[in-house]
């Protein structure tokens, strides 16, 4: 624990806060990132202070007594972009949101990002994400996406850094293709080093296309479908450790330190400068463990 600094109550009882974090195993890889705990100090007779809790793995609940309660909202984990806006749970990367990239669209009832650079861009990127708080998260998304060309992508992201990811994503056929299929794919970034994990699928179908992400632990599955709630497993199952604050702390720069945890969102590119645009209905995250 690294405490940030003591503060007494009006009942008299003293309390600090510090940064901690969850790694998978005890000396293993941390998906959540850097987090802030809370615990009761005591003072004893060599005038130190000791937290009252003598455990050294941080309490998940910290008792308080005679204080009035003050309950925040807690995140949203359904979002419907036919009625709610983007919640204070979403950032962007780099770049502020604005509505020349992402917007709400009503007559597509939905959210509309228009296709940007690609994810290894360390400039313009349309993208949105939400941190992963969980060891256990799943989230899903419905895309209504027609590319017509393979430089154009869009689809559902887990995300560390511009150097580690796993993309799942809809993208147009080669150049020359008369009938512009759509294909379904993952790319997947470790170390800047990008690979696709499973062969593209062809999409048989225009209409929108379901994705999710099962991010349990270290592993990490895709799915997708054609129909509601009729998921369909692709690709293998991923390392989702690598999306961890102790797995990118090294760079080709030297040591860097790395505490915000992978993220899960949504992405649209276009590389053909056509803007392009990607239309998401919806997007939930949920946490099935209840941390």
């Amino acid at each position: 624990m690294w405490p940030w600094g003591f503060f007494q109550t009006q009942n008299g009882d003293w309390y600090t806060v510090f940064l901690t974090s969850r790694p998978l195993t005890e000396l293993g890889r941390c998906i959540t990132g850097r987090e802030t705990g809370i615990e009761q100090i005591i003072w004893k007779d060599d005038d130190w202070p000791y937290a009252k809790h003598t455990n050294k793995a941080p309490r998940i609940h910290v008792p308080v007594e005679g204080l009035t309660l003050n309950p925040q909202p807690q995140p949203t984990t359904h979002i419907d972009f036919s009625k709610d806006d983007l919640t204070v749970d979403f950032q962007s990367l780099r770049i502020p949101m604005c509505k020349n990239w992402v917007y709400k669209n009503t007559q597509k009832a939905s959210l509309t990002l228009v296709g940007k650079e690609s994810l290894s861009s360390l400039h313009q990127q349309s993208f949105i994400a939400r941190r992963v708080q969980a060891h256990h998260t799943v989230s899903s998304t419905c895309v209504d996406f027609a590319p017509s060309s393979f430089q154009q992508m869009a689809g559902l992201v887990c995300y560390y850094n511009t150097a580690h990811y796993y993309y799942l994503h809809i993208s147009g056929g080669d150049v020359g293709d008369e009938t512009t299929p759509r294909y379904l794919n993952i790319i997947s970034c470790d170390k800047y080093q990008t690979s696709t994990p499973v062969a593209p699928l062809l999409l048989k179908t225009n209409k929108p296309v379901y994705l999710k992400a099962d991010f349990n632990g270290a592993q990490l599955q895709f799915y997708y479908a054609t129909e509601k709630n009729c998921w369909i497993k692709f690709g293998p199952v991923l390392d989702g450790s690598i999306l961890s604050d102790d797995y990118v702390q090294q760079s080709p720069q030297g040591y860097r330190p790395c505490f915000t945890g992978a993220f899960v969102g949504m992405a649209c590119q276009d590389l053909s400068g056509q803007n392009k645009e990607a239309h998401y209905s919806f997007f939930n995250y949920d946490e099935p463990s209840g941390e």
